[in-house]
């Protein structure tokens, strides 16, 4: 019912008119606090909640205070490191192959890098013996003390994985003299096993006089044209000079005093020409 059709009512009935109730007046301060309460709640709750923020981040950074830094994650290597003992080597050069191979090749090894130990063999269907083939174990400079033991981190990783390769590098390096050196064929192997592994940074040490020679092939002992390993016809190059994927290779070029003609600067220039440009940047060492 309306307000008009009310007030007939009321008039029809009481014979005057209806009174109006008088509106209370607000004050302006009245007003402002009605208003104002709103306002109130909204910061209570606004400063509630960025104390409850405050309070979790504090427990938050106590928590992780606790927790051993992270450490960025390191590249995982592939290492191959060859040993050619053909021939007998001097004194000197032999405590120079031993610092570089149990010292210098697996000083900066951590968790997660492969490590493959061969050896050349007088065989040119199997140039290559492996002895040696681990993922490296912690080490003390991979995990914080907050977790294990430093010491006995290192500890394990010398007895688990370093005496192992040191001593088939010894025992590699003690068979000596054999008949036959196929040096090209053991590169063409590496290429196949530095694809055949995962590895963001690969890797090849070859210990080697790099003088090639197989009986009824190619050899560097030869007068022959046609075996001479310098002249190596182009049509074997492609199988002869494989692919190392961008590896870098580091080659220990044991130099003989009985064979300074031949490991002379057309030999470095071979050398050069089947490792630096077969997509491998080369890092010649020369053992004197």
């Amino acid at each position: 019912m309306s307000n008009k059709d009310l007030a007939k009512q009321f008039s029809s009935k009481f014979g005057g008119s209806a009174k109006r109730t008088k509106a209370r007046k607000r004050t302006a301060g009245a007003a402002a606090v009605t208003r104002g309460k709103p306002v109130l709640m909204r910061r209570g709750l606004l400063l509630g909640g960025a104390a409850t923020i405050v309070a979790f981040a504090g427990f938050a950074q106590m928590v992780n205070s606790n927790k051993p830094v992270t450490r960025e994650p390191v590249p995982r290597k592939l290492r191959i490191v060859l040993i050619d003992s053909s021939d007998r080597n001097t004194a000197v050069q032999d405590r120079l192959i031993t610092r570089f191979v149990e010292t210098d090749a697996v000083a900066d090894l951590r968790e997660g890098d492969r490590l493959i130990l061969v050896g050349l063999t007088a065989d040119p269907e199997e140039p290559l013996e492996e002895r040696f083939n681990r993922v490296s174990p912690p080490r003390a400079v991979d995990k914080s003390a907050w977790e294990s033991d430093p010491n006995q981190l290192e500890a394990a990783w010398t007895s688990q994985f370093l005496a192992e390769y040191v001593r088939e590098a010894r025992s590699l390096r003690a068979v000596l003299e054999k008949k036959q050196t196929p040096f090209l064929e053991a590169l063409s192997q590496i290429s196949s096993i530095l694809n055949a592994y995962e590895g963001e940074q690969k890797e090849v040490v070859v210990v080697s006089d790099a003088l090639q020679h197989i009986n009824q092939g190619l050899s560097a002992y030869t007068s022959s044209p046609n075996r001479l390993i310098l002249n190596m016809p182009q049509e074997l190059a492609g199988f002869y000079q494989p692919d190392f994927g961008g590896a870098k290779v580091t080659l220990l070029h044991i130099l003989r005093a009985k064979d300074r003609q031949r490991q002379g600067q057309a030999h470095r220039a071979w050398i050069d020409n089947i490792i630096r440009d077969r997509n491998a940047a080369l890092n010649y060492v020369a053992l004197s």
